[in-house]
């Protein structure tokens, strides 16, 4: 079950806490362990504090559930909350983080970086893949998304979803969509409702 709201990671020696919002709280604090685990985590001061302390000095704790049009005010409440000297948050603009506005605008990964990760997304592959083996049932592949815009059809998903024997770029290329359109649909991720399909029974 997801949960919508305000999160906080708290350093229990220095008691330095990083605030942050999602409406999934439980999947961000997996991508936060994994980035900080890997070293490549965009809030350098975390990262830092992270490489520094050890992963056991860390604590992760919801603070409040509310609904999603509430987190940014509850956020921006809770980081006020914290002495500047004990925050681990970098920016100040809880609106927008986009251009600008990005504490990362206008840097570059240094090469060595780059490199780093990846080594990281090779590692995930094939049987390394927490995901790999799993199958999803075609009944929720199709229900999985819908986009627009897509040119596919309810017909032609359900012919991609029982083609076994070609890659995702020859399938790609058969129906004229892009490679990570094709990768999205077998795996049954969300990509955007396909037209006229309404979730119902194949």
């Amino acid at each position: 079950m997801k949960i919508c709201g305000i999160y906080q990671i708290i350093n229990i020696i220095n008691k330095k806490k990083y605030i942050g919002q999602s409406i999934n709280i439980k999947d961000r604090i997996i991508r936060h362990r994994y980035q900080l685990n890997n070293n490549i985590h965009n809030n350098h001061k975390l990262q830092n504090a992270w490489n520094k302390y050890g992963k056991n000095a860390f604590r992760f704790e919801i603070l409040i559930r509310c609904n999603k049009k509430s987190l940014k005010k509850l956020e921006k409440q809770e980081v006020q909350k914290i002495p500047k000297n004990y925050r681990y948050n970098i920016s100040q603009n809880y609106n927008n983080l986009y251009g600008i506005n990005n504490p990362f605008y206008g840097k570059k990964h240094k090469k060595g970086f780059k490199q780093r990760l990846s080594y990281i997304a090779k590692a995930r592959t094939g049987d390394k893949n927490p995901n790999y083996g799993n199958r999803y049932s075609v009944q929720t592949r199709i229900k999985a998304g819908h986009n627009k815009k897509t040119k596919l059809t309810k017909q032609q998903v359900k012919k991609i979803i029982n083609i076994e024997n070609m890659t995702h770029q020859e399938i790609a290329d058969r129906y004229q969509v892009s490679r990570s359109v094709i990768t999205r649909i077998k795996n049954g991720q969300r990509w955007g409702l396909i037209t006229n399909i309404k979730g119902d029974q194949l």
